[in-house]
This record gives C-alpha cells, structure tokens and sequence, in this order.
C-alpha cells in the first residue's frame, strides 16, 4: 500500500512538469554539486549526490543508508542530491535533476515502523507547488566553474500568486531561499 501511494505521488509530479526526455547536463559533475550550503534561517544541510552508476565504494556519505530509511523515494535514474533535513515537517530534502543546472526539490518524512520488513515509512511531504532549486556558480577555480550557491523558488512560504515571483537579474536576487556553498 505504501509503495503504491509513493508510485501514484512521483507519477503526479511527473505527470504534471515531466523532466525532458534528454535533459542538458549541469555546468559542473552532479559529483560536484555536493557538500555544505548553509542559510541563516534553515540551518545548514550536507549534500551527497546519488545515482545508479554507484558503486558500493562510493557509499561513504550521509546518504549510505538511504535505500532503506527512504524506500521508494529516490528514483535510481536521475542524478539527485539528498540531504538529512531534521526539520518538524520533514526528515530528509531530495534536489532531483531536472534540466541543466534546475532540479526539482522534494522534503520526504521517514519515520521508523515496527515491521522487520519494512523497517521505515517514507512520504514525499507536498504542498501542491512544485519548488525548484537553481545552482549559481561564481570565478572559476583551476580550470572549473566554483559553485555560489543555490536558490529555492516556488512559493515556498506560501504567500501564493497574489504575492508574485522574485524579480532580479541573479538566481540570488530572484530566489525566495538562499543557500550559499561553505
């Protein structure tokens, strides 16, 4: 029951912004998108960066234990960045790629169940807006670009269409969250 409900959720999202059949890859590796961002008021959060092509060498993060504490969740065809998010609504924040340097942002609540089976629930938490983070790059260092930081968009606080979207020439200026790379 519960893998069908997360299989009818992530084909709603789909369904409703579908990733281009042949997305641009980012600027940098997906390799390099991980590590430490930081903001005032979410606190700081650590990347690591998963996709089937792994191997058991390469589980060395945060996220080795992520197949069983998030099951179903993570899609093992799309590069994606998870991160353990301890917040009261959610547990774990997941930035899927989308296209170029855009990824789709996810908050899933895991929670401990008492069945040996299956030993954890997992739920994507949706409010109904589909929220985005963009990656903005800054000089580049030895030959490659340096990651700034990254904006969170999609009416995040809720504030709705009365409210408009942020207005600026930097993903910064136009982000309603800012995140930046530490």
């Amino acid at each position: 029951m519960k893998a069908e409900v997360t299989r009818q959720h992530q084909a709603l999202v789909h369904d409703s912004h579908p990733r281009p059949t042949s997305p641009r890859p980012p600027s940098v590796s997906f390799e390099a998108f991980s590590g430490r961002y930081e903001n005032s008021g979410y606190g700081t959060i650590d990347f690591c960066f998963t996709f089937m092509n792994r191997t058991a060498a390469d589980l060395l993060s945060p996220c080795d234990d992520s197949s069983t504490v998030l099951p179903d969740a993570i899609d093992p065809s799309v590069p994606t960045l998870l991160a353990k998010w301890d917040k009261t609504w959610s547990t774990h924040i997941m930035l899927t790629h989308f296209d170029g340097n855009l990824f789709n942002v996810s908050t899933l609540e895991s929670r401990h169940t008492i069945n040996d089976t299956q030993p954890f629930w997992t739920a994507v938490v949706h409010e109904g807006n589909i929220v985005t983070a963009e990656f903005a790059f800054g000089q580049e260092e030895e030959g490659q670009r340096s990651i700034s930081g990254f904006g969170l968009t999609g009416d995040i606080w809720g504030a709705g269409a009365e409210a408009g979207t942020r207005t600026g020439v930097t993903i910064q200026d136009r982000a309603e969250v800012w995140f930046h790379k530490i």
